[in-house]
């Protein structure tokens, strides 16, 4: 499999407060506290795929709206090995050793120690067939702090506007509060051990970065009915670790802890995804062997439109160390954002050749530059 941009993480910039005098998006009335899962594991982790199905099946269930997942890499299964993509950030690996893990995969809910379920005494991460019940322990309870918000991202210049606000109902437990914004990623093509199908694995709520910094930035005044209105503005990079950095796929995760650390509440928002181009076509993955016998080489690509004008048509060149053996020339009608997997033709390989790169153009996406 070869990524055609680079690949995933994001860098941001990250823009002051800006003062608000009255709410838009946040509640001011009394709301369920939401559970916000911190999950680790790694692509070497055989049990991971199974943890995924859990909370997915959690997130599917009727405390699903009420569930803010996260995905780390770190640890010992998550660390990559010759040309495997690395999914690790130091944020991951630092929160993998404080949460005390007992084993892959394992989750924090709210950062906060449940006795009845926690493997030994200071953990606070949990085991998989315990994350259902803490999450009902966290949600049968009501917020101290109400978190609201809405954002836009521009696929074209790769930026991201937030504009978040809370509001407290209550005095919280200790003055100290601390507000969290960490981007994640969804469908991340890669590897991943105990994949039951065998194929490349769609990694969901990877985790790419916080825009606050490891420690959150300081809440002003968090007493109740304080209100605080924030505008973030964030720049994705094109990769992160060479993990390709797709616009279109940025989720954003906003939490604010106590002084103990603890979550009072999360908050889960998908941009609106907008852009600046008519015509603009993406290459999200080409999809071939790593390794085969036969000089005839099979791939497919999956193709994206990111302008507003339906994508009719496109060409793809492609070939082997740069060498152009053959041309494809597309034609169909894509919405914007709308995806579409295409087989290549046969590529011929060199025999006298035991390893190769196979690169894959797309250009004149309906007959113009891209």
């Amino acid at each position: 499999m070869g990524n055609l941009r680079t690949s995933l993480l994001v860098i941001l910039v990250l823009a002051l407060a800006v003062a608000a005098t009255a709410q838009t998006w946040v509640s001011t009335q009394p709301e369920t506290r939401n559970a916000v899962v911190e999950e680790f594991g790694g692509i070497y982790c055989v049990y991971c795929p199974h943890g995924h199905q859990i909370l997915q099946e959690l997130l599917d269930g009727p405390l699903g709206d009420h569930i803010i997942p996260i995905n780390y890499h770190a640890g010992l299964y998550a660390q990559p090995i010759a040309d495997d993509p690395n999914y690790t950030t130091p944020i991951g690996e630092a929160l993998n050793d404080v949460f005390n893990l007992s084993g892959y995969p394992a989750a924090a809910i709210n950062r906060q120690h449940f006795p009845d379920l926690a493997p030994f005494e200071s953990a606070i991460a949990l085991g998989r067939s315990h994350w259902g019940a803490a999450i009902e322990e966290v949600t049968a309870t009501t917020a101290i702090v109400n978190l609201g918000g809405v954002a836009t991202t521009n696929i074209s210049d790769r930026t991201v506007t937030l504009e978040l606000e809370y509001f407290y109902l209550e005095d919280p437990p200790a003055i100290e509060n601390r507000l969290h914004i960490a981007v994640v990623q969804n469908n991340v093509l890669g590897p991943q051990h105990g994949n039951s199908t065998n194929h490349l694995y769609l990694h969901q709520r990877l985790f790419r970065r916080f825009v606050t910094g490891p420690e959150g930035q300081l809440v002003n005044t968090p007493t109740a009915g304080t209100f605080g209105g924030l505008t973030f503005d964030i720049d994705l990079p094109e990769a992160y670790n060479d993990v390709i950095v797709d616009p279109a796929n940025i989720e954003l995760v906003a939490f604010i802890t106590d002084g103990q650390g603890v979550v009072l509440n999360g908050l889960r928002i998908s941009p609106t995804l907008e852009t600046t181009l008519a015509v603009d076509v993406q290459l999200l993955n080409l999809i071939a062997e790593d390794d085969f016998c036969a000089l005839d080489i099979n791939s497919q690509v999956i193709l994206r439109n990111d302008g507003t004008d339906p994508l009719t048509s496109c060409d793809l060149v492609f070939g082997i160390d740069g060498v152009t053996f053959n041309q494809h020339h597309w034609t169909g009608e894509l919405a914007f954002l709308e995806t579409i997997a295409i087989d290549l033709p046969e590529v011929a390989a060199s025999p006298d050749s035991l390893r190769g790169t196979l690169v894959v153009t797309a250009l004149q996406p309906n007959t113009q530059e891209d």
